[in-house]
């Protein structure tokens, strides 16, 4: 029964891409760019667009933010890792929002992509009261985000994984989401993505 098994979506955001991207030279006399080492497995930084990020490699040159406000993977990059900015990793406290310098791949809306029902609404700008951030967890071979909705006095599970699959020459990402077990039907909207399509 319903009640009785997880739920598996998955879906191949269509943005193909292939490997090799151009970035500007350094101008002489500017500040050399702070990153995280090779390996980090994810990063909690402010982003002008969500301040609560998450950022994640998919590979070595792909990287993906996280908004844990809205549960919503909003942004990927191909290109170099996240530049890291504020007192933590620069002398000075401005400018405090981390930013990427490689390729946006794919651009979501800020809205937040889960709905009780089969409901096409308005946007919904914040994380309802039904819907919880528990974390994440980066064992195995891919960051997992961790969050739960309480619906009818049910708590129902919810893991997003996000990793990438060579395809066709290129690359391409794909998410995969678990659900627990649930008396009510759960819609979920990816939304906007620029350059691609997402199909299930």
């Amino acid at each position: 029964s319903r009640m009785a098994r997880w739920a598996s979506l998955t879906l191949a955001i269509g943005c193909l891409f292939h490997g090799g991207i151009a970035h500007s030279a350094q101008k002489k006399g500017t500040k050399s760019e702070v990153r995280d080492p090779e390996g980090q497995t994810f990063r909690l930084a402010p982003m002008a667009v969500a301040p609560r990020t998450v950022t994640v490699p998919l590979a070595k040159d792909v990287h993906l933010a996280f908004d844990t406000e809205l549960l919503r993977g909003y942004t990927a990059w191909q290109g170099p890792g996240l530049n890291l900015y504020g007192t933590p990793f620069r002398a000075s406290k401005t400018p405090f929002y981390c930013t990427h310098s490689g390729e946006t791949l794919f651009e979501g809306i800020a809205d937040f992509p889960w709905r009780q029902g089969n409901i096409v609404n308005e946007v919904v700008g914040e994380m309802p009261e039904w819907a919880r951030y528990r974390g994440l967890s980066d064992k195995g071979e891919s960051v997992r985000f961790l969050f739960e909705f309480e619906i009818n006095g049910q708590t129902v599970p919810v893991v997003e994984t996000t990793r990438t699959e060579q395809s066709g020459g290129g690359v391409t990402i794909i998410k995969r989401i678990e659900i627990g077990p649930s008396s009510q039907e759960l819609s979920y909207f990816p939304y906007a993505i620029l350059g691609g399509e997402a199909t299930n």
